[in-house]
């Protein structure tokens, strides 16, 4: 116990993994085309509040270029994301 007391604090850093707001577009993207749709929920499920956040930018980002269209049952239900028509159509 007096060796614990007597040693030095330790420093420690903690690096997360950033992601990019380019990097959430492509997974978003790549996701849809692949299955056709996805959840939002799923998509940021393993998520950190940092990932989330960034991924919900990326949501907005793609709805606004008009690559995906999205819909949501309610207030706080899942988001439903779907690949606009003319990036279903370039898909296929």
């Amino acid at each position: 116990e007096a060796a614990l007391r007597s040693a030095k604090p330790e420093v420690r850093t903690i690096v997360r993994e950033r992601v990019s707001l380019i990097e959430q577009m492509e997974l978003v993207s790549k996701t849809i085309r692949r299955e056709g749709r996805a959840s939002f929920f799923a998509l940021v499920a393993a998520g950190d509040r940092f990932t989330i956040i960034v991924t919900f930018l990326a949501v907005l980002e793609l709805v606004r270029r008009g690559r995906i269209n999205v819909a949501q049952s309610g207030a706080f239900a899942d988001i439903e994301l779907i690949a606009a028509p003319a990036e279903a159509a370039r898909a296929s």
